[in-house]
């Protein structure tokens, strides 16, 4: 029996409700000198430091949360431009975490 002849007789059994847990993925990124691309596909640099939110579901009660400082030259003076340093999400009121990167930037 061909696989569309078993795929038929799943769905005569098994017919499609029109539900499903499918989710389409959206791709999203930063990297470097943080350069953020959003969920709707905007790009743009983030040159400031400090702690901001990178993405807020209010719907699933999510929350990203990211941690950015200047640049030191190799001579300790500091850059505008910035690094990501630190990373915090956040569901509901049960799963947390934070990942801190080390001072050094090798980790």
């Amino acid at each position: 029996m061909s696989n569309k002849n078993l795929c038929d007789r799943f769905y005569k059994i098994f017919p499609d409700m029109g539900c499903s847990n499918f989710v389409v993925f959206v791709p999203a990124s930063a990297f470097g000198e943080p350069h953020i691309t959003t969920l709707d596909g905007v790009t743009y640099p983030l040159n400031v430091w400090g702690e901001y939110i990178l993405m807020e579901i209010k719907s699933q009660n999510f929350m990203l949360q990211c941690r950015t400082r200047r640049i030191e030259g190799v001579n300790g003076t500091l850059s505008n431009a910035t690094v990501f340093i630190a990373f915090a999400a956040k569901e509901g009121d049960y799963a947390k975490f934070q990942v801190e990167l080390a001072t050094n930037n090798i980790s």
